[in-house]
């Protein structure tokens, strides 16, 4: 992506970074107003721009901060803000930085979720995730690293298994399968 020009790539990349603090104590509707910068011809928001960022807020769940500045929302609230930013620019690909941090796990599972219909939709998404069980619960790829190094990468049937988890982490894990679902934890 490097060869494209940059709003072509900000049009196609929504970039949800681990941690944002914004400059600007912005109301939470304008931060979310930015993810349609490289969509705008001129500087004032269209009609698709105002339908973008009211379905990305309440897809989130944010509509209720619209008029409140960021920096008087909850770290948790400041986050689904700023998924909601990248959900309004609409992008191809979605990159996202440990998005449930700070997240209750309500939020956590509806982030996954949404994360798992823009995928489901045709988007690439790709996610760092610390919380082997949300990644096993919404990946259908996985890389695991150490120490910068792939340990393993493929489906996810055959990447997480205890061997691989031992020689990621270094601890020995179980691994079983729950009505479907891997369930990941620590042994001991």
């Amino acid at each position: 992506m490097g060869t494209l020009e940059r709003t072509t790539r900000a049009r196609k990349l929504g970039y949800l970074p681990q941690e944002s603090s914004p400059v600007w104590n912005l109301k939470a509707r304008d931060l979310v107003a930015l993810g349609r910068l490289p969509h705008r011809s001129v500087f004032a928001p269209g009609t698709a721009d105002a339908a973008a960022i009211e379905q990305a807020m309440a897809d989130t769940d944010t509509l209720q901060f619209a008029d409140r500045p960021i920096n008087a929302l909850s770290g948790g609230e400041r986050a689904r803000v700023q998924f909601a930013r990248v959900l309004a620019g609409e992008p191809d690909w979605i990159l996202a930085d440990e998005p449930l941090a700070n997240l209750d796990p309500a939020y956590q599972q509806s982030l996954l979720a949404l994360l798992r219909t823009s995928a489901n939709g045709g988007k690439g998404v790709v996610v760092v995730l610390h919380g082997l069980n949300a990644a096993a619960r919404v990946a259908d790829e996985i890389v695991l690293l150490r120490d910068g190094e792939i340990i393993a990468a493929g489906p996810k049937q055959t990447v997480l298994t205890q061997a691989n988890l031992a020689a990621a982490y270094g601890i020995a894990f179980d691994v079983c399968m729950i009505e479907g679902h891997h369930i990941i934890r620590p042994t001991g």
